[in-house]
């Protein structure tokens, strides 16, 4: 039986769909977002891709961010409708789309794709792998399963996803099949330095001097098994830099040696604290996220809470304290 039936039923029966993924997109949701699109597009009169939060900048090289809405602008268009099938994808929980949800109808079908291990099975269908690299592994083999022909901008979108979401291969969920797919990638002529080089590459000044400051101020807590850094509004001001320019940042954190749990405080606005955490071999700290209605990987996670940033860095690295074995 194919594993992907239930799509295959819902896509030769609707005309319009809605695709999205999580707020504060990465790599994996975008290029599995217009991986998507690409092999759908051949079934549907209307495809609208929308998000909550825009793409981040170093995610614009990718053909067909540009057709992405954001979803205060596109609320105010006059074609917004009710779509029949709403494709969520790398995204955990309904919520974590953001104002996206206020889209979705009661008679919409939701297909939830994704490869997070501590998804809610949302959806009307859920395809949920949490032994694959990416959710854009999945999409590949959506695109396997009904038959389509890869074609370049599809390649780049699944390579996008691939390398993101594996830390260009570095990261433990990379696999033999991931690498594989990257191969198939490779046969149709994507140039993946490219790719590497365009997301980990292409820094520009500010956000550098910015990562130098942050960095020049890291902090080590438990007994040397945290460490941890703070971006706030004033920084980004002084150095005239974007929320795009702290992108990898909490990786710099973590590779600390001895170090197990890689924290980044991110001052979004005044008492809206994004933590952004990473671990390195055994602490898990999507579980740990969760405790502040957060969610992701094991080794990487975050959430969002709602207090000063200095209440939050005492509050955070307290209970990570705790947690690691470190608070008296």
């Amino acid at each position: 039986m194919k594993k992907y039936k239930n799509i295959l039923n819902s896509v030769d029966k609707c005309d319009n769909f809605l695709l999205t993924t999580h707020v504060s997109p990465d790599g994996d949701g975008i290029g599995s977002l217009l991986g998507l699109k690409y092999i759908l597009q051949l079934y549907a009169d209307k495809i609208d891709l929308v998000l909550d939060d825009s793409v981040p900048e170093y995610l614009k090289f990718l053909s067909g961010t540009e057709d992405i809405y954001l979803y205060d602008e596109f609320d105010k268009t006059e074609n917004r409708i009710d779509y029949d099938l709403v494709f969520v994808v790398d995204c955990g929980d309904l919520d974590r789309t953001g104002n996206v949800v206020n889209l979705i109808s009661e008679d919409s079908k939701i297909i939830n794709i994704d490869h997070h291990d501590d998804n809610q099975e949302y959806g009307s269908y859920n395809y949920v792998d949490s032994t694959v690299s990416s959710t854009g592994e999945l999409i590949y083999d959506l695109a396997v399963e009904l038959g389509a022909n890869f074609k370049r901008d599809f390649g780049i979108a699944i390579a996008a996803a691939i390398i993101t979401d594996t830390g260009n291969f570095k990261f433990s969920n990379t696999t033999s099949k991931a690498h594989r797919i990257i191969a198939d990638m490779l046969e149709l002529g994507i140039d993946t330095e490219k790719i590497i080089r365009e997301v980990y590459e292409n820094e520009n000044y500010s956000g550098l001097k910015l990562k130098g400051s942050v960095l020049s101020n890291l902090h080590l807590a438990g007994e040397e098994n945290i460490s941890w850094a703070s971006v706030s509004q004033k920084d980004l001001n002084h150095f005239q830099a974007d929320w795009d320019d702290t992108e990898g940042l909490v990786n710099s954190i973590r590779s600390v040696k001895g170090v197990e749990v890689g924290v980044l405080f991110k001052e979004m606005a005044e008492d809206k604290i994004k933590v952004s955490l990473r671990s390195n071999e055994y602490f898990a700290v999507n579980e740990f996220a969760h405790q502040f209605e957060g969610g992701g990987h094991p080794r990487a996670a975050g959430c969002t809470i709602m207090a000063s940033l200095a209440e939050v860095e005492e509050k955070v690295i307290s209970k990570l304290e705790s947690e690691l074995g470190f608070n008296n």
